[in-house]
């Protein structure tokens, strides 16, 4: 009995890991795409770093096994590019939509598809962005100055 409450846990771990995976992945291949002239698409993009990103934080470090906020940095730099990965992510910030709705904390709209973007989401995409970018560009200044080492 008790071995068939492992095995069930374990798998459940298993189906846990693989489907997060799966989501890392899948935002990663977002990330990827290559660049469109709709905005909406171009939004997609860019939410989808934001949410790569939140993984980079301190706060979540190691919540998502097998990952740490080191193998996430390590991922990005190698699947997507550091520089690649930031524009996606400022995106965002240069759209009307996330512009209105950090300026306005009750937003009016004629028709409901109107609104992309929250106060609430804005402001948690304002607070956070920078520190996901400042996590990746102090990872790229470490990695830049070993490469300037020179053995004697």
């Amino acid at each position: 009995m008790i071995q068939n409450r492992s095995y069930g846990l374990s798998s459940f771990f298993i189906k846990r890991i693989c489907f997060l995976n799966c989501l890392v992945f899948q935002l990663i291949s977002q990330i990827c795409i290559e660049p469109s002239t709709n905005e909406r698409e171009l939004l997609i993009q860019s939410l989808c770093s934001f949410a790569l990103g939140l993984c980079l934080l301190p706060s979540n470090n190691n919540l998502i096994q097998p990952y740490s906020t080191e193998s996430f940095k390590q991922l990005i730099n190698k699947r997507i590019g550091i520089n690649l990965f930031q524009e996606k992510l400022r995106i965002i910030s240069k759209s009307e939509f996330y512009i209105k709705a950090l300026e306005k904390p009750q937003l009016k709209f004629l028709v409901s598809n109107e609104m992309i973007f929250d106060h609430e989401f804005a402001h948690l995409y304002e607070t956070l962005q920078s520190s996901i970018s400042n996590i990746l560009t102090k990872q790229e200044i470490i990695s830049t100055d070993n490469s300037f080492i020179v053995p004697t």
